[in-house]
């Protein structure tokens, strides 16, 4: 399968989980991710849109337990990073994504973790993104741990990369942590 029918796939068995069933595996998900945050200073949260896994209790609990947190907004065609004030501290952007209400930049040297969204993810732990880009031009030279947020049905155990295509440190599932 292409990476284009595999995002096509794996977009439907997203958008088919019952709202209790998401809840349930998203909250499952903040769980594990607790064990990666517990060291952490300075994470870097992708906002969730539409029936992705939902990053706002992340942002929550990462704001409650004195971790700084950044998220990203794209100009110029690249994905560049604002410190959030607060949970808050978000507004609606271009095709209504959630963006950060900041103007506080952030470097990728000073966010240690960095999540990053997914529609598929490997047994090498190389992921399938949306197709822009966005996130495989920054993690080139980002240096901190690069963990991936999936439900275990977007696991394959092979589809085809390329030398542009950086593979993730960790991936968190609803069942465990991919090392």
């Amino acid at each position: 399968m292409d990476k284009q029918s595999i995002r096509t796939a794996m977009r439907k068995k997203r958008k088919n989980l019952s709202l209790a069933d998401k809840q349930g595996k998203d909250f499952l998900i903040l769980e594990h991710l607790k064990e990666i945050a517990v060291s952490a200073t300075h994470i870097g949260v992708f906002l969730s849109f539409q029936d992705e896994i939902d990053t706002f209790p992340i942002v929550e609990y990462l704001f409650e337990n004195g971790i700084k947190v950044s998220s990203s907004k794209i100009e110029e065609n690249n994905l560049v990073f604002y410190q959030l004030s607060s949970p808050a501290a978000i507004e609606t952007g271009e095709y209504g994504i959630p963006i950060p209400q900041s103007n506080v930049k952030t470097i990728a040297q000073e966010m240690g973790i960095l999540l990053i969204p997914l529609l598929a993810f490997s047994k090498g732990k190389h992921r399938i993104g949306y197709g822009k880009g966005y996130y495989d031009r920054y993690l080139m030279d980002y240096k901190g741990l690069k963990v991936g947020l999936a439900y275990d049905f977007q696991y394959l155990p092979f589809f085809e990369t390329n030398q542009y295509d950086i593979p993730l440190d960790i991936i968190v599932t609803e069942s465990k942590i991919v090392k």
